[in-house]
């Protein structure tokens, strides 16, 4: 048992030090790029990738430079500064760690590719950094501000070709968040939080939001509800429904705050008023009132 043992891993050091050998003097840079960028394409059959240069880190790491990532549907190109791949030894040619770096924010997974590349499993996905106001001016779309720095922890399980078929779920952060209001709220027209979070899952193109906190220098509440996703995720259905509450501060400095508020605490009989966020991403709208269901 011993030497069998032994010989599979003489084997398996000897594969992988012949594979560094070839990868560092002999590979056939280009020849590899381009086998990359034409099974991207293959399989996904909507995205088209290039990438400029390949570089070996040892022990048994590649990365990618000058790399973009192009959705045929929408014609969005996205730069990705840095990626890199590292197999896992227990399954190299269907599971490997992935880390990249693209408009600021960080992506690291744990992949596994399954049936043949029809599906794809993405566990401890941690993604952070991510600038939401970049996101909509690269979309071009939004005609309000929205700024923010959004992470999220968690896993996704589906078909390579079908984001929205598939299964997400854990929890998301946007910090130092500001967003701006085509009618003023309260006297103010931008609401600003140092933090929305909740927790998150996403089935057959429905996301359910569950336990959000809002917490910042004006208000603070909590909210759930149900994002559906739309064709373009722009067009995205929102349904969510929650309590918000001012901060004292807030009130006694903004006249003009405390005189609408006053007039809601009389109205709801409560200092948690209730709201409700409903349209879409691109045109949302924000009304006080019980949650109507859509």
């Amino acid at each position: 048992m011993l030497k069998n043992v032994l010989f599979t891993l003489a084997l398996i050091i000897y594969g992988l030090g012949l594979t560094t050998f070839l990868l560092v003097l002999r590979f056939p840079v280009d020849d590899f790029l381009g086998y990359v960028s034409a099974q991207v394409e293959e399989k996904t059959q909507r995205f088209s990738l290039s990438i400029e240069d390949v570089s070996y880190r040892y022990p048994l790491t590649l990365d990618f430079s000058g790399v973009t990532l192009v959705d045929k549907r929408s014609d969005l190109n996205l730069p990705v500064d840095q990626l890199t791949l590292r197999p896992d030894l227990s399954s190299p040619t269907t599971r490997f760690f992935v880390g990249l770096t693209t408009i600021g924010a960080r992506l690291d997974s744990l992949v596994r590719i399954e049936d043949g590349w029809q599906s794809i499993d993405m566990s401890d996905i941690s993604l952070s950094g991510l600038d939401v106001q970049r996101v909509a001016d690269l979309f071009a779309l939004l005609d309000r501000r929205i700024t923010g720095l959004f992470s999220f922890t968690g896993s996704f399980r589906g078909a390579v070709t079908n984001f929205k078929g598939g299964s997400l779920r854990g929890q998301w952060r946007l910090t130092e968040a500001a967003i701006g209001l085509k009618r003023p709220i309260l006297a103010t027209e931008e609401l600003t939080f140092s933090e929305l979070a909740s927790t998150m899952e996403m089935r057959d193109g429905v996301i359910t939001i569950r336990d959000g906190t809002a917490a910042g220098s004006q208000f603070f509440g909590e909210f759930n509800g149900m994002v559906r996703l739309g064709r373009q995720w722009e067009l995205s259905v929102l349904d969510i429904g929650g309590e918000l509450q001012a901060h004292e501060e807030y009130i006694a400095q903004n006249e003009l705050a405390a005189q609408a508020l006053t007039l809601l605490y009389r109205k709801y009989n409560s200092r948690a008023l209730p709201i409700q966020v409903y349209g879409t991403i691109l045109a949302p709208e924000f009304r006080f009132g019980p949650v109507e269901t859509m």
